[in-house]
């Protein structure tokens, strides 16, 4: 658990260092939204794996995928590495009982289905 907390801070430190760009105006819209260009100054930059590049404003920073960023005032606020893993997990949970709870459908009506061929083999010519 230890080593999963060191690569979440060291995923947090790296998008902390933000890009330099020239100064755009400032809209609420801008904020929280991955950054896409065709430009050429930014194709040029190497995102990691597990990285993004978003804008916040006229800041363009590196960010770990599916980090959340919000905006008090003038300060641009990420979440940290451990609400950061726990959020996925709470997340990966819901999507896990999910799957299960569609599963558990799935054999029941492979059940059903089954009862059904055995009824139909047992009727006479139903072979």
């Amino acid at each position: 658990m230890k080593r999963i907390a060191y690569i979440f801070f060291a995923a947090f430190l790296i998008g902390l260092i933000p890009l330099r760009c020239p100064a755009e105006e400032q809209d609420e819209t801008g904020y929280d939204e991955t950054y896409t260009s065709s430009d050429s100054k930014e194709a040029a930059i190497d995102i990691p794996p597990g990285m993004e590049l978003r804008k916040m404003g006229s800041i363009k920073m590196i960010v770990p995928k599916g980090t959340q960023v919000r905006k008090k005032n003038s300060l641009v606020i990420m979440e940290g590495p451990d609400e950061y893993a726990a959020r996925n997990i709470y997340e990966m949970n819901g999507r896990l009982m999910g799957l299960e709870a569609k599963q558990l459908n799935i054999e029941k009506e492979l059940d059903g289905l089954k009862q059904a061929i055995l009824e139909l083999q047992k009727k006479p010519g139903g072979q």
